[in-house]
């Protein structure tokens, strides 16, 4: 009778296992690689002409893959080989993540000028115009801060080196009270908001 009981909870069992087997999910691929939005297992033949950004991504339950931007177009031949989104674990974690960089590599190289030497106001020159608008909703132009000293630090909360400047910005917060910041109305006296 033991042997029997045993019998059918050893079936029961590997039933269970081979049911699980079936349905095993098609979203448990981590790739290696994210290459212009497209995933793959192994690194493919990039074309030659390609100008090549690196980046490594990890998902939030910790899967890494290498993000490799690219400025031409991938080859269909390269394409094929590429794994479905579907089939990808945490994909659109993976694909904002690799779109966050690619923004953010753009901006660093807006300031690139045609020599290849990036543009630096110098002392005394003009700031750049801008036009934008703060999280609260406020414009900001050159007009808004004009006969002010303004600090403008951008960043985001990904970025650990900019987490952790912002004790010193404090500090410079309390010993430059008539500095403007951001968060101040546009026209408004430095001193008087600080």
């Amino acid at each position: 009778m033991k042997t029997l009981r045993f019998v059918i909870i050893a079936l029961i069992a590997l039933t269970s296992f081979m049911a699980m087997a079936q349905e095993q999910r098609t979203d448990t691929i981590i790739p290696k690689f994210l290459i212009n939005s497209y995933f793959f297992r192994e690194l493919p033949k990039l074309p030659e002409n390609a100008n090549p950004s690196y980046t490594r991504l990890k998902d939030s339950e910790g899967n890494k893959i290498l993000a490799i931007g690219l400025d031409v177009d991938l080859p269909e031949s390269v394409i094929c080989q590429a794994i479905p989104r579907e089939q990808v674990r945490n994909a659109n974690q993976f694909l904002n993540g690799a779109n966050m960089m690619a923004t953010m590599l753009a901006l660093a190289q807006a300031g690139v000028k045609d020599d290849g030497t990036f543009y630096s106001p110098k002392a005394g020159e003009p700031f750049p115009p801008f036009n934008e608008i703060d999280l609260e909703g406020r414009r900001w132009t050159n007009d808004s801060v004009n006969g002010h000293v303004m600090v403008l630090n951008l960043w985001y909360s990904g970025c650990g080196p900019c987490r952790a400047e912002m004790p010193e910005l404090s500090t410079w917060k309390e010993q430059f009270p008539d500095v403007c910041r951001p968060w101040h109305k546009p026209g408004d006296t430095c001193r008087n908001h600080c």
